[in-house]
């Protein structure tokens, strides 16, 4: 089958989807695939179409975004690399290599539809809770445009086949489409994680992090509003009050954007900035995350893999009826956050077995290239 690839993103780009989609790429062209590219930027080796200076486009929308004004800028960004993706479908669905299937990382509701026209099978990968399902909810943001609602909900109605990361988003997907949907639980066991130099004697030593009075929480993603960081920073005093007996450290791993400097002069948290999060993950007792808005996060897999526990909202897209050892922050609010980062001391006596039992769990689960090779190997497409 040829399948043509839009990845409205850096391809090979660390990161939740550039990062992702090398890996689908190998493992569909292993399965006797022939995978073209199109994407933003290309990091890697590989052959990708790139719309050169486009990645410098969107760098510039989003700086104007957080340093001039506020805009959603995301349905401006969509449209202009659907006319880019466009141009290059068209040209090779008139050629000998026209595609059998195009694969896209983007609302794109133009290029499904002229896709389909052509009897070419159209899939769209949701990574993250559409807009559309969050304005139902009402948790979406206000000066989300409704153009970026209703790419969404078109691109939803216009495919074949849609495929989400966990239940959460399969549930929220429904509420638009009567497309096919597919749900392929997002796993990350990626060789700078299984090789690194850290990463097995530390898993032997953690056993030993009970063994002091320090318990390590890591948060990791960027410290945003939506994510939750700034909930963190102003709890935190109150979890050190209730827990003088400890001492408990918050380290922050990631992008500083709408959260000021200045609240993080704090005692017991730490801001490590935009480094790998491993060694952190490995020498942690619990990944924390508030977010708001997520599909499965990347940050959230790693931090299962190294066995800490998990901390985090149902918007993370976490499955907590096949998971007892994790704990749910019920809502966005300083008291629920509170009383679930208590719940995590209460908790301590039996963490050693719970994140021995959480880390075989999660790397027993086949990759998500895999489940993606899978997919298209169940011959879907008939």
């Amino acid at each position: 089958m040829n399948i043509s690839v839009y990845l409205n993103s850096s391809y090979g780009k660390p990161g939740n989807i550039g990062f992702r989609v090398p890996e689908i790429v190998y493992a569909l062209e292993g399965a006797g695939h022939n995978v073209t590219v199109v994407a933003r930027a290309n990091y890697s080796r590989d052959k990708v179409f790139v719309f050169y200076g486009y990645e410098f486009f969107g760098r510039a929308l989003n700086a104007v975004r957080l340093y001039l004004f506020a805009f959603d800028h995301r349905w401006l960004d969509s449209s202009f690399f659907e006319v880019f993706s466009f141009i290059h479908l068209v040209l090779s669905s008139y050629s000998n290599h026209s595609p059998d299937c195009i694969l896209c990382f983007e609302y794109m509701p133009s290029l499904i539809r002229y896709a389909r026209r052509k009897s070419i099978i159209a899939l769209t990968d949701v990574p993250i809770s559409p807009e559309s399902s969050r304005c139902v909810s009402k948790t979406t943001d206000k000066l989300t445009n409704q153009k970026t609602m209703m790419r969404e909900i078109s691109s939803f109605s216009s495919s074949d086949l849609i495929v989400v990361p966990s239940p959460l988003i399969l549930e929220q997907v429904k509420n638009f489409s009567n497309s096919s949907i597919h749900c392929l639980r997002y796993t990350c066991q990626p060789k700078n994680l299984l090789e690194h130099d850290s990463y097995h004697a530390s898993l032997n030593r953690r056993s030993s992090l009970l063994s002091s009075s320090t318990i390590n929480y890591v948060f990791v993603g960027n410290i945003s509003k939506r994510k939750g960081a700034h909930l963190l920073i102003d709890v935190w005093p109150n979890f050190l009050a209730d827990n003088p007996h400890l001492i408990c450290n918050l380290h922050l791993v990631g992008r500083q954007t709408d959260v000021l400097l200045s609240h993080m002069k704090l005692p017991n948290i730490f801001v490590h900035g935009f480094v790998d999060p491993l060694p952190i993950l490995l020498s942690s007792h619990f990944f924390i995350l508030p977010s708001n808005s997520e599909g499965y996060p990347k940050a959230l897999v790693e931090a299962l893999n190294c066995g800490c526990i998990p901390i985090v909202t149902r918007e993370t897209g976490y499955d907590f009826s096949t998971a007892s050892e994790s704990i749910l922050i019920e809502d966005r609010s300083i008291k629920a956050l509170l009383l679930s980062l208590n719940k995590s001391i209460q908790a301590l006596d039996k963490w050693e077995a719970d994140s021995i039992m959480i880390r075989k769990c999660e790397l027993s689960r086949p990759s998500y290239a895999q489940s993606y090779q899978q997919l298209f190997s169940s011959g879907f497409y008939a």
